[in-house]
């Protein structure tokens, strides 16, 4: 959770675990672990929570995500590490997309997968149009969802298979043991 608060803000995401991986000659892939809720009862895919509540008429915001900080156990690092998103959906707490409302809550152009690596930079996720009055309220962009759901026509069932981490042979073969933490930085960012 973000502690910070404001009218344009990341209020929360959720934390990949990816589990114990092993050397290998090959490339090594793991998915992180669904986000469990009600004693573990019930799941569903990673997410990344925002809001806009800016008042008098303002609108247009992008949000994006990057990898600041690649893999890292002390002085080892895996080195070309990514980190694949995939089977994006975007869902918000005010459900106002019809056509003629003042604003449509949704934004059109959302990028459903995408990967993050150490050179790739920041990767626009969602660009909330200003021109066309998108993006008001909270959303929540989940990666996966449980075999419970089935929303906006998705598959379900890919709560624990849409958050990919994959570490290349070369890194794979040489790896270190130890705990290895990353960082995934999302923003969200006022349209000018």
């Amino acid at each position: 959770k973000n502690p910070d608060t404001g009218t344009l803000v990341i209020e929360r995401t959720t934390d990949l675990n990816f589990g114990t991986i092993k050397t290998s000659a090959n490339d090594v892939e793991a998915f992180a672990e669904p986000v469990t809720f009600n004693d573990k009862a019930k799941t569903r895919g990673a997410y990344v929570q925002w809001a806009d509540v800016r008042a008098g008429g303002t609108y247009g915001y992008t949000v994006t995500a990057e990898l600041t900080k690649q893999f890292t156990s002390g002085e080892n690092v895996l080195k070309g590490s990514l980190i694949d998103f995939s089977n994006g959906l975007i869902a918000s707490q005010t459900q106002d997309n019809d056509a003629t409302a003042a604003s449509k809550v949704v934004p059109s152009n959302v990028q459903t997968s995408f990967t993050l690596s150490e050179s790739s930079g920041a990767q626009t996720v969602v660009t909330a149009a200003k021109e066309e009055k998108e993006g008001k309220g909270r959303l929540t962009m989940e990666f996966g969802q449980s075999k419970d759901y089935k929303t906006q026509g998705e598959e379900a069932a890919t709560d624990d298979k849409s958050v990919k981490l994959t570490v290349p042979a070369a890194t794979a073969t040489d790896m270190v043991k130890g705990d290895y933490e990353a960082e995934v930085t999302w923003k969200i960012v006022a349209a000018e």
